[in-house]
């Protein structure tokens, strides 16, 4: 059976990982103190859903010794048994935390490993209702019941939640940090204490606590499971409606109608209805074959989410159908008929009957359960890897070794107009206007007879059509560099005492920079008396660009451009070359759109290289767009030693910077706009030549004097002149480089090789 189309396997290229983590215990305990430290312990070449699943193992261990030791989950274990049970569990979860970590060493971050680790995620929660049981010896009865409804729910409602919210959520206290750290408790205080019997007891004496007139009798009895359930319950309730609130919350922003989401948890209370109902008319199976029910049941609910994970992966509808449940629908129908004869007259007789044929169609149910759930496992799983290029347990492409894609690059023809003063002349014939429809060769280069021809793929004609902000322009708030003349009320020696502590061995550039960093930003934050609430607003804002982040954008850079930072970086950089008398092509920012990959496959010629790039009519690059085939609208060639280069591509188009992101929510909260005016992007280089990194910008652009990032300069603003006699285009550009020549450039480095991101 196939459980995912090839139409949603092409829906992985827009993944995006996103969680947030509010457990304080993992936030300031765990991740700085254990996390960090284990996970140095893995070898870069073991695969993070290696270490899921090895984490898993120690989980099956449990289940083995439980199942040896007190398989009706009511009997005392030796005390070696419950503390194996704490420490494997424990194990599990540091395994668990710790495989992203792993992943991001290892550069395999992807779909594949969130849907691994939600899969292994479900099946343990199944299985730890059965040793917290079996620890607390609840027996085979209700209470297994509750706690196995509890656990499930939690897990079916986060899941839920993300799908919806498209984020991971965890709550201040959550199953995956508190919930299970509280059964890593259990675990070892029962071995402790020798066995689950020490549970049964009243808790209020057992702790010492006198009785009180004011309180039942009722009350003052409870055991500790039966306190367990009151606070796993008031937990529950909160972290559900939590969850509801965030899933409404999030569908409302985007326009969708809040209320439908919660249709979603239909399945689970429709499958729980029929739970319920079949242990209430098969008692039988209640009190004597609790636990391969409980493995059961697991599977209904993993294969619930690891529908619903799928279908977020892959941005499908949500998943409402169960078959697993059907096997239990039909049961309870098929009990109820004797019963509705006796009682009211009209019935039917079951077909399956009591006792040890119920117990075999349990069993039955069980084997359905693990061939339909492991069908749907490996399918999904072989189908990602095949799709993705990669395998599940083993790393395919280790992040050392450059894979190099199958796309074939053109070698375009390049003329130095005059070699003496190194400049290298650009002809850009045909550009097109994106508004008049092109021709079908519109986006073909066009290169000297001879030469490969480079396609660079059909752009899309979608142009954008967005009007002039008038408002709050390029963030001119308040008086630039203004600050406060009032002397300091706050530790006079502290910015002091925090510069000093730099070690004599620093890195000799770090010790230069960091005194003047460390006095401006703590005078920054006495003098604007920054609250630590803000500070915080502002470590989260960080983290957030670095979780948006990835080879297809970085946040961090964008976050930087809107404040203008990199263009000055850029202007400072481009005067220093001035002033000691070169004179290159005025530089512009490189974007957090260049793609640092080297996609050749023709001879490198050693005498310049081109790296152009700009977006499609609908104001997006081809990472942003999945309609967009791979690398559309870019080229990189190697140039001959003579000749003309020339090609045909499209006008450029203003667009907006991404502002779905904290840049994007930073700019809306200075009243700024987005939008940068239409530009096409640049990289020249060769071999003893130090780099440009450039835009050129078009004059008739409404936004020339209002770019969000502040990158456009005079000299690179240019006019596309009109051309005649040339039916493929309406336009005709013609520019000049120019490159300064390096006598110290590196014997055989080539190209973009000296090029580096910001």
């Amino acid at each position: 059976m196939v459980y995912i189309r090839q139409k949603q396997l092409e829906k992985l290229k827009e993944y995006k990982y996103s969680a947030v983590d509010r457990s304080l215990l993992s936030q300031y305990v765990l991740k700085p103190y254990w996390w960090s430290q284990v996970i140095k312990l893995f070898p870069l070449s073991m695969a993070p859903n290696a270490i899921t699943l090895t984490g898993f193992g120690f989980v099956i261990a449990n289940i083995l010794t439980m199942l040896y030791y007190t398989p009706t989950l009511d009997q005392d274990c030796p005390s070696w048994v419950y503390a194996s049970w704490s420490i494997g569990l424990f194990l599990y979860q540091t395994f668990d935390a710790i495989d992203g970590s792993q992943a991001r060493r290892t550069k395999q971050s992807g779909p594949l490993g969130e849907l691994f680790d939600h899969g292994v995620d479900a099946l343990n929660t199944s299985l730890e209702v059965l040793l917290f049981a079996a620890a607390m010896n609840f027996g085979h009865g209700w209470r297994t019941v509750v706690v196995l409804f509890g656990s499930l729910l939690t897990f079916y409602v986060q899941t839920w939640d993300e799908y919806h919210t498209k984020t991971l959520t965890l709550g201040v206290v959550s199953g995956p940090v508190e919930g299970i750290l509280a059964l890593v408790a259990v675990y070892a205080v029962t071995a402790y204490m020798g066995g689950g019997s020490y549970w049964q007891q009243p808790m209020l004496p057992a702790l010492g606590v006198p009785y009180i007139s004011v309180l039942p009798k009722a009350f003052y009895r409870m055991d500790f499971g039966d306190f367990y359930m009151v606070y796993g319950t008031l937990v529950l309730g909160f972290n559900t409606v939590e969850s509801a609130r965030n899933v409404m919350k999030s569908r409302k922003e985007r326009g969708e109608e809040p209320t439908e989401a919660l249709l979603g948890l239909l399945p689970f209370a429709g499958t729980w209805a029929c739970i319920v109902s079949y242990l209430y008319l098969h008692p039988e199976i209640l009190h004597a074959h609790i636990v391969p029910f409980v493995f059961f049941v697991g599977l209904i609910n993993a294969y619930s989410v690891g529908q619903m994970i799928t279908a977020h992966l892959t941005k499908s509808s949500f998943p409402f159908q169960n078959i697993l449940a059907l096997p239990l629908l039909y049961a309870v129908i098929d009990s109820l008929g004797p019963i509705l004869e006796d009682k009211i007259g009209f019935g039917w007789p079951s077909a399956l009957g009591d006792g040890v044929y119920q117990v075999a169609f349990m069993f039955s149910c069980l084997g359905l359960a693990i061939g339909v759930y492991g069908s749907f496992v490996v399918d999904v799983i072989v189908s990602i890897c095949d799709y993705l290029d990669i395998w599940c347990l083993t790393i395919k492409h280790p992040a050392t070794e450059e894979v190099k894609k199958g796309h074939r690059m053109g070698r375009a023809c390049w003329h130095a107009a005059d070699p003496a003063q190194d400049t290298l002349s650009l002809v850009f014939v045909s550009v097109k206007d994106f508004f008049v429809t092109p021709p079908p060769n519109q986006n073909r280069l066009h290169v000297r007879p001879g030469a490969p021809v480079l396609d660079m793929a059909s752009a899309l004609e979608e142009p954008l059509n967005l009007a002039p902000v008038t408002e709050g322009q390029n963030g001119t708030i308040g008086a630039n560099g203004t600050s406060s003349s009032t002397k300091s009320q706050y530790d006079p020696n502290f910015t002091d005492n925090v510069i000093k502590a730099t070690g004599p061995k620093a890195n000799k550039r770090l010790a230069q920079l960091m005194p003047s960093l460390v006095r401006h930003l703590h005078d920054f934050c006495r003098e604007n008396e920054v609250t630590v609430e803000e500070w915080s607003q502002s470590v989260e804002f960080l983290n957030e660009c670095g979780r948006m982040s990835d080879d297809k954008r970085n946040e961090g850079q964008l976050f930087w451009d809107i404040l203008g930072v990199e263009s000055l970086v850029d202007e400072i950089t481009y005067k220093v070359a001035a002033d000691s008398g070169e004179k290159p092509t005025t530089t512009a920012i490189l974007g957090p759109f260049w793609p640092s990959q080297t996609f050749t496959t023709g001879k490198p010629i050693t005498n310049a290289e081109i790296d152009i790039w700009h977006t499609a009519p609908n104001g997006l690059y081809e990472q942003q767009d999945p309609r967009q085939p791979d690398m559309n609208l870019r080229g990189r060639f190697y140039t001959p030693d003579s000749g003309d280069y020339d090609f045909y591509c499209l006008r450029p188009t203003p667009y907006p910077i991404p502002f779905d992101g904290p840049a994007g929510k930073f700019l809306k909260l200075l009243d700024r706009h987005p939008m940068r005016p239409a530009h096409i992007h640049f990289i020249i280089s060769a071999k003893g030549y130090k780099p440009v990194v450039t835009q050129i910008f078009d004059r008739r652009d409404e936004w020339l004097g209002n770019d969000s990032v502040f990158a456009v300069k005079d000299s690179l603003v240019v006019d596309f002149a009109p051309k005649q006699g040339d039916e493929k285009a309406g336009f005709d550009l013609k520019y000049d480089f120019k490159l300064v020549a390096v006598e110290d450039a590196k014997n055989g480095v080539h190209g973009g090789t000296e090029v580096t991101s910001a």
